[in-house]
């Protein structure tokens, strides 16, 4: 009995840290990671994370990528980010040098149209 309470109370915490959490995602942006920008990769990982207009993404290695997808988040306003330059992605979308804070990169991007940050 004693165990199922402590299974219990433990359990109510992680609720309430979860709410906790989804009340704070309204105030900031969620990056969601893939790993390349491939037609496999997003039909793998877009159930899960639920691609949106003016999403921001990480993405690994851009220089795997389809073109239907970059096409596709062009057309969203998505905001890619990475550590690495893909010449292939450069040339078709817009591109800017990615630096500070991705808070204030946010700020700056709100309404735009979509481009890749690097």
């Amino acid at each position: 009995m004693r165990e199922q309470q402590e299974i219990i109370r433990h359990l109510t915490e992680k609720i309430q840290s979860l709410y906790s959490f989804i009340e704070k995602s309204q105030r900031y942006r969620l990056v969601k990671k893939l790993e390349t920008l491939s037609r496999r990769e997003m039909e793998q990982k877009n159930s899960l994370l639920h691609i949106q207009e003016y999403d921001v993404l990480y993405v690994k290695n851009p220089a795997i990528y389809s073109p239907a997808v970059l096409q596709e988040l062009q057309n969203k306003g998505v905001l890619i980010i990475s550590p690495l330059k893909c010449k292939a992605v450069e040339e078709a979308v817009e591109l800017r040098e990615f630096k500070g804070s991705l808070a204030a990169e946010n700020a700056r991007r709100l309404g735009a149209a979509s481009r890749v940050r690097w």
